[in-house]
């Protein structure tokens, strides 16, 4: 079946900071991604657009203090973030750890990431799968972010 082409743009979120003029678009996660636009008046510069990638990935190991965040694409390519800090919480079922990370995309990640399906995604040393159906609504959420 084929969905209209902004059929996932009704899904975003939009979110309006009326104390500092910010406006931030966001969706749901799938596989644990979603990724934000946000729009905001830099003083001197004026309306700026930053796009980020959020993961969350739970794991039954406790490491703490480390780095990197990866992803792989169906072409072999990568966005490899080393320097990606992670963040780590208990599971509220209490029976894992969550990792979580959020990392700035530059205008070639984000070509990489509408041209090419992701298929693995690396938080640290913990390796997560994204299904072909995943990989292929959030190449539309990113779209319909950038189209906004």
């Amino acid at each position: 079946m084929d969905l209209p082409t902004d059929f996932y743009c009704q899904d975003i979120e939009i979110i309006k900071d009326k104390f500092n003029d910010k406006t931030t678009y966001t969706h749901k996660k799938l596989a644990g991604i979603d990724f934000s636009r946000i729009d905001v008046n830099v003083e001197g510069v004026g309306l700026t657009t930053f796009y980020f990638l959020h993961s969350n990935a739970a794991h039954n190991t406790c490491v703490v203090g480390e780095r990197g965040f990866y992803i792989l694409f169906d072409n072999g390519q990568k966005i490899e973030k080393p320097e990606a800090e992670l963040k780590v919480d208990v599971n509220p079922s209490g029976k894992s750890f969550v990792y979580s990370t959020i990392i700035s995309l530059t205008e070639e990640d984000i070509q990489l990431l509408l041209n090419h399906k992701m298929t693995n995604k690396r938080t640290y040393i913990f390796d997560d799968v994204i299904c072909l159906d995943d990989a292929e609504i959030l190449q539309e959420y990113l779209r319909c972010l950038i189209n906004r």
